[in-house]
């Protein structure tokens, strides 16, 4: 949704993009929003169009129960690792499976007969399908998740694993779940105390404080907010609990300079927290026209290193 410029004539039709209720205006300017979230997506070509049906399957969603998707994850690890990094944090998912209506997703073949040996009926016919599917796709992803820390430590490295903590929570609103597929139980608390993380990245998707916004006011939420969560604060004390170090993931570009470091300060201050994220630096450093050196853009990175040498972290 963020590949642009686009030709609506040959890009291909976009009609649901997860957001919900989020507002596509045909007669404003949607690139001109800054704190006001109109998100914007077909509406940018100046056109929109409607389109009867679903989408079959989830683009960029492969499906964990798949051994053909767990060969090429476990190719990733393997790859990554080889590198020589010193760690590896394990992200469960990334700008993909968007949709506004996640529960009609989930229910490839793999998982549909594993259901049926497992409970002896058909999923598509089970009244409680939505609280055994989840189950039974967690399942995967902790297995995935287990044999991912052993390899990674038999290679002497650290493992990570982002808490994504809207999506985590029973019932998430469409902005707490945008990054994150329904229809699986994150079961981060067994990951905890199984002892499968080595430190902990706590994502927030900062669309958490808007679960009803009126027209046009759709706020993202700060960090007070953020940190009042009830999952939040049981996140921070299961960590705790279990000596996970856990950082928060800050997004650079989703804030004013001013606003960012206060956040890094509030973090900073808080002793339930190990550290501090700066996500998505590429906001705010990037290489020359040559490509010799990094450069400052224009994106506060001055400010940044002002509080951090203020703080004494840097």
């Amino acid at each position: 949704m963020w590949d642009a410029p686009r030709d609506f004539r040959s890009h291909g039709l976009e009609f649901d993009s997860g957001f919900g209720h989020y507002l596509g205006d045909l007669d404003a300017d949607n690139t001109t929003e800054k704190e006001n979230i109109r998100w914007r997506s077909a509406s940018d070509d100046g056109v929109i169009a409607f389109s009867r049906g679903k989408n079959e399957t989830l683009a960029s969603a492969p499906c964990e129960a798949y051994p053909e998707v767990i060969k090429l994850w476990s190719g990733w690890i393997d790859k990554t690792l080889q590198t020589g990094v010193d760690g590896l944090s394990v992200r469960l998912n990334s700008h993909g499976g968007c949709n506004d209506e996640p529960n009609e997703y989930g229910f490839n073949e793999p998982l549909l007969e594993e259901y049926r040996q497992r409970y002896g009926v058909d999923a598509l016919e089970d009244d409680a399908v939505l609280d055994r599917l989840p189950r039974l796709r967690g399942e995967h992803v902790t297995a995935f998740l287990r044999d991912t820390a052993a390899k990674v430590r038999r290679a002497g490295k650290k493992m990570q694993i982002h808490m994504h903590h809207d999506a985590f929570r029973p019932n998430p609103s469409p902005r707490e779940r945008y990054w994150s597929l329904t229809n699986i139980n994150y079961d981060w608390k067994a990951w905890l105390a199984e002892g499968l993380a080595d430190g902990s990245i706590m994502r927030p998707s900062r669309f958490e404080g808007v679960p009803n916004p009126a027209p046009g006011q759709a706020k993202r939420a700060g960090i007070t907010h953020t940190l009042s969560d009830a999952v939040v604060k049981d996140m921070l004390a299961s960590t705790g609990k279990a000596g996970v170090p856990i950082y928060f993931n800050g997004f650079i570009h989703l804030m004013t300079a001013e606003q960012y470091v206060s956040e890094m300060e509030t973090i900073f201050r808080d002793e339930r927290f190990a550290g501090f994220d700066l996500y998505e630096v590429a906001a705010i450093l990037g290489p020359n026209s040559n490509g010799t050196r990094v450069e400052e853009l224009d994106g506060g990175f001055d400010k940044i290193m002002a509080k951090s040498q203020e703080l004494g972290i840097a």
